[in-house]
């Protein structure tokens, strides 16, 4: 039990470490609406997954629809936002209006990487 509850701390750190960093290198890039680069802002949703910011989570996976981002790379962003979202702590501070979004934009993100689609459903 140790062991696990050791080796869940130390992922959370890292988990950490990595939201840091590709916060502050996405800093340098400049704004969400800057961004044109949907590797650009594949990276600015997972940061943004990793600070549990609803807000930029949404506006992130707008902006990846918007760009038309291919399914191979959406496929790859979908499954690193299930590992961060394995390790990650749930918190209660954020507007229920923003995490039904959030749920949202995670679904369509999810739905949109299947490769056998047997309902067809429209929000």
């Amino acid at each position: 039990r140790y062991l696990l509850v050791s080796f869940s701390c130390n992922i959370l750190l890292l988990l950490h470490f990595l939201g840091v960093k590709l916060s502050s290198l996405l800093g340098k890039k400049g704004n969400l609406e800057n961004l044109q680069s949907y590797w650009e802002v594949g990276f600015f949703l997972g940061a943004s997954v990793l600070a549990n910011d609803h807000l930029r989570v949404i506006q992130a996976s707008e902006k990846l629809f918007k760009l038309k981002t291919p399914a191979w790379y959406l496929k790859s962003i979908v499954e690193t936002i299930l590992i961060y979202k394995h390790f990650a702590k749930l918190t209660t501070e954020q507007p229920v209006a923003k995490q039904e979004l959030v749920d949202f934009w995670m679904d369509f993100l999810v739905e949109a990487t299947k490769t056998d689609v047997t309902v067809v459903r429209f929000p």
